[in-house]
């Protein structure tokens, strides 16, 4: 993430304080656009089994992207917490940006990339720059 772009906190943090999960992604979030970064650790992290780590995107509007960078490879955890996602934003749609080679090859190989657009640069068309985090930090109002 560029310099302009601050990662509001956990967003379950907020929405669950008696349950919170340490998930392993960071949410960016513009008018239009909700950018999910996962974190490296998201290969082995048992969070993203749990239905919160997709349930609270429901009802947000707009385009959902997944930057992928920091994944070196991707599981049938991150696949399932993906179609998970996928199911949840609907009618939107899920862009995966800046898979990497074995990501993408493996998105395409069990033919999600059928259901979820992979985008390597990490732009939609059209889109020129990152979004701006929505409120200062801590807010998430804008989330829920």
């Amino acid at each position: 993430m560029n310099d302009v772009t601050t990662p509001l906190p956990n967003p379950l943090t907020r929405l669950h304080p008696e349950g919170g999960l340490d998930l392993p992604f960071t949410v960016h979030a513009d008018e239009g656009v909700t950018v999910i970064v996962m974190q490296a650790r998201a290969l082995h992290d048992a969070a993203l089994a749990d239905p919160r780590s997709y349930a609270w995107i429901r009802g947000r509007q707009g385009r959902v992207e997944v930057d992928v960078a920091r994944l070196t490879t991707i599981n049938s955890a991150c696949c399932n917490w993906l179609v998970n996602l996928m199911t949840a934003v609907r009618p939107m749609t899920v862009a995966v940006t800046h898979a990497n080679g074995q990501v993408a090859e493996t998105l395409r190989i069990l033919r999600l990339d059928v259901l979820i657009a992979l985008r390597p640069d990490g732009r939609a068309p059209g889109q020129h720059q990152r979004p701006r985090p929505l409120g200062g930090a801590g807010d998430l109002s804008a989330l829920e």
